[in-house]
């Protein structure tokens, strides 16, 4: 069994569990033999994918949020940009509940 970055753990704040998070990458998931590939990930990294990435070029980071007000249908779905989300039945805004 291949052990949790961070079950057994405990961490004093956000800070500190981004901290271990970050070690436990770097010294421990980034340099061991994956067991489907047979190789590092991180050399795999380096040879087969750094040089496909692109700057963002003023995009906004995954970070941005939105605040949108949707109205749930009777088919439990919200439309956010095209895509259709499903949500909990109980929030469906409905003249006949």
């Amino acid at each position: 069994m291949k052990k949790s970055a961070i079950a057994g753990h405990s961490f004093a704040g956000w800070e500190a569990f981004e901290a271990h998070l970050a070690k436990w990458e770097r010294e421990l998931a980034n340099v061991r033999i994956h067991g489907t590939t047979g190789e590092a990930p991180m050399i795999r990294f380096a040879r087969d994918e750094a040089h496909r990435l692109k700057p963002l070029s003023g995009q906004p980071s995954f970070g941005s949020q939105r605040e949108l007000s949707r109205v749930v249908g009777n088919d439990c779905a919200v439309e956010i940009d095209t895509n259709s989300y499903s949500v909990p039945w109980r929030l469906i805004a409905s003249a006949w509940r």
